[in-house]
């Protein structure tokens, strides 16, 4: 399972085609891990916002029942809806150095607030399985 890591227009472009755009996708897991903050001695913690990890995966049947897994590090800010389970549509966008993960078509940020979505400083995937061609 190779994983692919977005750095340029051309990576998205090809995680939206070998992906289908996750047409017809289910999110079937979601694992939000937060590492920011660690106690280090009895009066203090060390505070790290970068250290923040969304690993979300889709059942993606309009490539043949495949799972996807997208991964976030440095993750800003994200928020999925409980009704957000199906997803027509995605789309992925730089802004200076954060990432945009959305289920819809990128417009601006003053539009992300009607979908799901991740600001993050980068962004993973990978075909974790594949059920059949």
């Amino acid at each position: 399972m190779k994983t692919y890591t977005i750095k340029t227009d051309e990576d998205i472009r090809f995680f939206l085609e070998k992906t289908n755009f996750l047409h017809d996708g289910y999110l079937i897991g979601v694992e939000y891990v937060n590492g920011a903050v660690l106690n280090v001695d009895e009066n203090g913690c060390y505070v790290n916002p970068d250290d923040k990890k969304l690993l979300l995966r889709f059942l993606v049947t309009s490539i043949w029942n495949t799972v996807v897994e997208l991964e976030f590090d440095a993750v800003r800010k994200w928020k999925l809806e409980e009704d957000g389970w199906e997803f027509l549509d995605t789309s992925v966008h730089f802004e200076g150095e954060e990432i945009f993960w959305l289920d819809g078509e990128y417009i601006d940020r003053n539009h992300m607030e009607d979908n799901c979505y991740v600001i993050a400083k980068s962004m993973k995937w990978r075909i974790v399985e594949q059920k059949g061609a």
